[in-house]
């Protein structure tokens, strides 16, 4: 039973390491700085980002990066102080590098038709852990002391 336990918290541990430091570099590329973002792995993986701005077909709502483990990527309008109304989709990958994220955000900020309207079909997560694990771990670029954004 203890064994069962270490395999659940060392899971849960690489899982929310690996999708905070993947959303940190998402956040870094918009330049959204340090902080302002919330990650959560249970009941699921999800994520929230803030954004600067405003759509212009939704003067009147703030807007949000939000990124679940079955549908990826989503930019959305804040109804209200605890829901995020997905706008459109980014789809393709649960994963895609941050650059690709960064291009949709500021896409879709200049009314540029980018993503889609609905909701991709589940997205393959059969290796989300190995992949966010890797997130996990910092990559050292070689000759050098610092480090890679992306594993």
């Amino acid at each position: 039973m203890g064994r069962r336990r270490r395999m659940d918290v060392d899971f849960e541990t690489a899982l929310a390491r690996g999708l905070s430091r993947y959303v940190r570099l998402v956040a870094d590329t918009l330049g959204l700085g340090d902080g302002g973002y919330y990650v959560q792995v249970e009941p699921s993986a999800s994520a929230y980002l803030p954004l600067d701005g405003r759509l212009a077909a939704y003067p009147d709502h703030d807007v949000a990066l939000i990124w679940d483990q079955v549908h990826g990527w989503a930019l959305g309008i804040e109804a209200n102080a605890e829901d995020v109304v997905p706008v459109r989709y980014l789809g393709g990958s649960l994963l895609p590098l941050p650059s690709l994220v960064a291009r949709f955000v500021n896409r879709l900020f200049r009314e540029q038709v980018s993503g889609r309207a609905e909701p991709p079909a589940r997205l393959d997560s059969a290796d989300l852990v190995e992949r966010l694990r890797a997130y996990g771990r910092p990559q050292r670029k070689e000759g050098t002391n610092e480090y890679a954004g992306t594993p």
